[in-house]
């Protein structure tokens, strides 16, 4: 894959998703790559998150996140980032 954008964001959790969010909204062109392993997802349950102070199941929190990134324009790549380097004005991963 040979793509530039203003951001990218390695780990497509809620956190990673969330900052995809900000990131597209403030007009970055941004990327989330995730390889699918959030840790979320060895929780039974994720109590008194915001927006869900009873409890949300972690794959549905995992999967509200990703579409609301995504609908805030962010590409969401399924993927592992095996290396990040120094290129001459930007980050290589």
């Amino acid at each position: 894959m040979t793509e530039n954008y203003d951001v990218a964001i390695v780990g497509g959790g809620p956190a990673g998703c969330a900052a995809g969010v900000f990131c597209s909204r403030a007009g970055l062109d941004t990327v989330v790559v995730s390889n699918g392993r959030s840790t979320l997802q060895k929780c039974a349950f994720v109590e008194n998150y915001l927006g869900f102070p009873a409890w949300i199941e972690p794959g549905s929190l995992l999967e509200l996140g990703k579409r609301h990134a995504r609908e805030a324009g962010c590409t969401m790549v399924e993927d592992s980032v095996s290396s990040a380097a120094e290129g001459e004005d930007a980050f290589v991963l």
